[in-house]
């Protein structure tokens, strides 16, 4: 099939797919897995927002303070709405593809992105979390294996205050 859609096409078979996109592709063909990550990009946007050798946290969010107390006391931010929007693009493109666990802080920082104040970029730059957690892979099972439906939820049903 391949060697006919070459014919017609001029097309070249470079192998299996191993990054598209800046997402990641790790294969086992004998087993029938896949795995996704972008640790790449993680790297990336660890860097690119000075966090690169930062400590680690546990939750994307404080639970109680999403977007800090308000003693805080934040630094001026040149350009602060395209640059807080910038930042939660790429924590949405990341959220959408390899890392589902964001999605619920990234659509809260959203909500923001009309006209953000320096306390939801300071939430926002909470990428940090992500240091800990780079290695977190989307993995696809074997066709051949029985069929469980696992589903897991980091939602707080009924406490937000906002909706």
């Amino acid at each position: 099939m391949k060697g006919q859609i070459a014919t017609h096409f001029g097309i070249m078979d470079l192998g299996p797919v191993s990054k598209h996109l800046g997402i990641q592709f790790e294969w086992n063909r004998m087993t029938c897995k896949l795995w996704m990550h972008q640790m790449d990009y993680i790297t990336y946007l660890l860097e690119e927002h000075g966090m690169l050798g930062c400590n680690s946290d546990t939750l994307p969010m404080d639970p109680h303070f999403p977007f800090g107390q308000d003693t805080d006391m934040h630094p001026h931010i040149e350009n602060l709405t395209s640059e807080y929007c910038k930042l939660v693009g790429e924590l949405l493109y990341l959220a959408m593809y390899t890392r589902p666990n964001i999605a619920i802080v990234v659509m809260k920082l959203a909500q923001h992105n009309s006209s953000p104040a320096t306390c939801h970029y300071t939430s926002a730059k909470h990428v940090h979390f992500l240091a800990g957690t780079i290695s977190l892979c989307t993995h696809y099972g074997s066709v051949t294996a029985t069929l469980q439906l696992h589903s897991f939820s980091n939602l707080d049903w009924a406490s937000c205050p906002e909706d």
